[in-house]
């Protein structure tokens, strides 16, 4: 027995469904912490460390996200169902190598808040509001994202139609001389 694949609107759900997830982990996260911080004044001045670390980790995260994160071999070119396939395995590979990047500056920052001896909440909310933005621009599926993906695996001729295995027009909108890097030849 076969089984059919999932339409376009599911897919998309499934996926945004999961970084929405993670969005809502970390507001979550900062309420957990404003019961357990254990510094007298919570929204006071954190040491110089609280503030300095978050940003650093933020900074690194951010260049993560799109190096690491956005890294991927090109498919060959092959079948379009297979490579349809491979490139609806490469999206989700690659959606949670991001998200595993973005989720840094909070999770650091909530280490910092036990490991600094005046941590207060403002070194949660540095880490938390960098991963929230990461999280929001980089990870939830969007058109453009999902293009940029869908690029960078088709670069070699391969036809992976990853816009419309998950419900958006069209194919990359690049110039046809496009390789897949930041620059033209």
């Amino acid at each position: 027995m076969t089984t059919q694949p999932a339409p376009a609107a599911a897919r998309l759900r499934i996926l945004r469904t999961i970084a929405i997830a993670y969005l809502g982990a970390i507001p979550m996260i900062g309420i957990v912490l404003t019961f357990i911080t254990p510094a007298d004044d919570p929204w006071g001045a954190p040491d110089l460390l609280g503030i300095v670390v978050p940003l650093a980790i933020g900074a690194a995260a951010w260049i993560g996200v799109l190096t690491f994160g956005l890294r991927m071999p090109a498919l060959p070119a092959r079948d379009v169902e297979i490579d349809r396939t491979a490139g609806l395995g490469a999206y989700q590979t690659t959606l949670f190598q991001r998200v595993a990047v973005a989720m840094l500056p909070a999770l650091v920052s909530v280490a910092l808040q036990f490991a600094l001896p005046h941590a207060t909440l403002i070194t949660y909310a540095i880490g938390g509001v960098i991963s929230l933005v990461l999280v929001a621009v980089y990870v939830y599926p969007n058109r453009y994202n999902v293009r940029l993906v869908e690029r960078r695996l088709d670069r070699d001729g391969a036809r992976s139609g990853l816009s419309q295995s998950l419900g958006f027009d069209g194919g990359p909108e690049a110039p046809s001389n496009y390789t897949g890097s930041a620059t033209f030849h």
